[in-house]
């Protein structure tokens, strides 16, 4: 079995860390705490307006098995070469990275109070950016990365679902550094 990518290690290390997260539901698929991964193109739809690209509408495509929950996705199409280094620390050629990492957290509640559920919904949301906020999500034992830095937070916004599921998107990027030989 192969080592996992930079990328597939990100986001297990951040799914792991939105189970910790302060009042997520559990799963009754599994038992575990509902956070889970998933590609850009499963985390939603974007409908565009007829004859424009402007969107009309987004929809989630894949939601946490239990509430509140999160689901997560990186996309590789945003990285951002920060900085490349090559022969500095002892032969090695190193990069730096930022890649996007997308929160969608989301909560359930029986629809009778919308201001209600939005509150709701942002309590969740500052909960899990506090955790998420301070949060390296390499650790020092990741053959061939590392990554002193915590996630950075970007931007936020409501998901519009339906009068019962109300959700957060927050968009954070985690900062990494692949190291490689020069010497064959």
């Amino acid at each position: 079995m192969s080592e996992p990518s930079a990328l597939e290690t990100i986001q297990a290390n951040v799914v792991a860390e939105l189970k910790t997260v302060e009042g997520i539901g559990i799963s009754p698929i599994d038992g575990q705490p509902a956070a889970k991964a998933a590609s850009p193109s499963q985390m939603f739809k974007i409908t565009t307006h007829p004859n424009s690209n402007e969107i009309a509408r987004i929809d989630p495509v894949t939601l946490p098995d239990a509430y509140p929950g999160h689901v997560v996705s990186l996309n590789e199409d945003e990285i951002k070469l920060i900085d490349a280094e090559s022969g500095s620390i002892g032969g090695h050629a190193v990069a730096t990275y930022e890649v996007p990492i997308y929160v969608a957290g989301y909560v359930y509640t029986d629809g009778t109070d919308a201001e209600e559920a939005r509150r709701l919904a942002c309590r969740f949301g500052e909960a899990t950016q506090r955790k998420l906020m301070v949060f390296c999500p390499i650790t020092s034992d990741t053959a061939g990365m590392t990554a002193p830095w915590v996630l950075r937070a970007a931007e936020f916004g409501p998901i519009p679902v339906d009068s019962n599921t109300h959700g957060l998107l927050m968009k954070f990027w985690a900062k990494y550094q692949l190291q490689a030989s020069l010497t064959t």
